[in-house]
């Protein structure tokens, strides 16, 4: 009886992955990387940048919001006939036309105007445009437009919101 050894053939001699082959998947896999780590940079840029025009947003509303209220008041006091009391004093309708509101942090909190803050990165002016209507009639309600002026930092640059809304007082 003879024994027959069969040489190996050529397909399982080349058992494995060539080294350039290797190389490729190793590059195409760091071109992936790259890209995904672009694009979470990317993402968490613009998710500052939002929040800060978020911030920036609910400030000049809440300063408006504000305003309507002191509008509501005086409304409600000068048409009941009602005393004003001492503890009510018009910011907004009263006398002047303009003003600062003051500053605020990223988060949209008021910060103290006795002080400077390094992390000030919203500031808020407010305006009485003059009524677009006929001149107004003592005890009547009058309506004017009010707009806020919010400034907001957002990376190197400064960015404006201006919101606005009709107020009876």
């Amino acid at each position: 009886m003879t024994l027959r050894i069969n040489p190996p053939s050529r397909r399982s001699a080349q058992g494995g992955f060539t080294m350039v082959e290797l190389l490729v998947v190793a590059a195409i896999l760091a071109f992936g990387l790259l890209g995904l780590t672009a694009l979470q940079t990317l993402t968490m840029r613009v998710g500052a940048s939002s929040r800060q025009r978020v911030a920036a947003a609910y400030v000049g509303h809440s300063v408006l919001d504000r305003i309507y209220m002191e509008g509501a008041q005086s409304y409600f006091y000068e048409s009941s006939g009602q005393p004003v009391p001492a503890a009510f004093t018009r910011v907004f309708t009263g006398a002047g036309t303009s003003g600062n509101i003051g500053s605020f942090d990223a988060n949209g909190t008021q910060l103290s105007s006795s002080m400077t803050y390094p992390g000030a990165v919203i500031t808020a002016t407010w305006d009485r445009l003059a009524p677009k209507t006929a001149a107004p009639v003592a005890g009547a309600p009058q309506i004017n437009e009010y707009v806020v002026n919010v400034s907001y930092i957002e990376g190197d640059a400064t960015r404006w919101i201006t919101v606005s809304r009709l107020v009876r007082y």
